[in-house]
């Protein structure tokens, strides 16, 4: 790790601040933690301080102490501010991210150290971009349950679809919470699991399984992606672009996405498409989608300064 030397109250207060922004991207659809941290340029050190939490406890829990606590209270915190957001203010909001994503991309590109590109390369962007896309379009429902008659085979499911969500994430460009959205269990560990984690009984459980899980996958996935960065570091850089570029697709067309409806209990809900004109439309006779549109490209170009300054720093 870089940071061995003097860590102090300025790096313990850093790392905090790492995660309020990773705790968000783990609970929004299409947003990737592991790209927050390497546009803000933390990624390595983030990855070798779960790599060797227990080879090096007191050095990896300076960083994954404040990192956690801050990415939960994003999670149980900030959620209810970035949900109404999302639902109220999207364009603005997902120009944010779009912004923060694009303004990562030069210090990867300085990353490449101007070696010549092979058709490797391009593949291997190509396909990475591909995959993200492909993700986040497949995950076309989204479920809450208030009764799931939990038992050891269902929370150990629970538990395996979080360890293959918190292994996804640390990947930089991939969902881990699109995962969970794709394969059925995203309303079910954040629409009943932690919204309802305060009563105890299911939702605790589910929980439980939730966190238990990504820390596996986390800790499980960190050793071949440390060795990837080291051992093919140009390679894994052009795939990562991929997945950035991938990324602020994505978020964009999440701007096309409506949640209707589809069931009688008024719970399940399936994500279809809305046209370009009804996205577009509503600004030609709403004065609000207007200043969201400005607001929207004056906060993507925020995001940008705003992470390309982090990532220089």
């Amino acid at each position: 790790m870089s940071e061995n030397k003097k860590f102090g109250i300025k790096g313990v207060l850093r790392w905090f601040l790492y995660g309020l922004p990773m705790g968000v991207a783990h609970i929004i659809p299409g947003v990737s933690g592991g790209t927050l941290a390497l546009i803000f340029g933390y990624y390595e050190d983030y990855i070798a301080a779960v790599k060797n939490v227990f080879r090096d406890f007191k050095n990896s829990i300076k960083r994954l102490g404040p990192l956690i606590l801050g990415v939960g209270i994003a999670m149980f915190g900030l959620s209810h501010i970035i949900d109404p957001c999302l639902e109220h203010f999207l364009f603005p909001t997902v120009m944010l991210f779009i912004g923060a994503i694009l303004g990562g991309m030069p210090m990867l590109i300085r990353k490449l150290k101007n070696e010549p590109i092979k058709a490797l390369d391009l593949v291997l962007c190509l396909a990475a971009a591909v995959i993200t896309i492909g993700l986040v379009a497949l995950s076309t429902t989204s479920h809450s349950e208030t009764n799931l008659n939990l038992n050891v085979g269902k929370w150990l499911l629970i538990w395996l679809a979080s360890a293959i969500s918190g292994a996804i994430m640390v990947v930089p460009g991939v969902s881990g919470s699109a995962f969970l959205m794709t394969v059925g269990f995203y309303g079910i560990i954040f629409g009943y699991g932690m919204a309802n984690m305060f009563h105890g009984g299911e939702p605790l459980l589910v929980l439980l399984a939730y966190l238990l899980g990504v820390a596996v996958g986390i800790f499980l996935i960190s050793k071949p992606i440390d060795t990837v960065l080291k051992k093919h570091e140009h390679e894994a850089y052009w795939a990562i672009i991929g997945f950035l570029v991938a990324s602020a697709v994505v978020i964009l067309l999440q701007n096309f996405f409506m949640m209707d409806v589809t069931a009688a209990n008024g719970i399940d809900k399936i994500r279809t498409w809305t046209s370009i004109g009804n996205v577009l439309g509503a600004a030609g006779t709403n004065p609000t989608s207007v200043l969201q549109y400005i607001a929207g490209f004056a906060l993507c170009a925020l995001g940008f300064l705003g992470s390309w300054k982090m990532s220089r720093d």
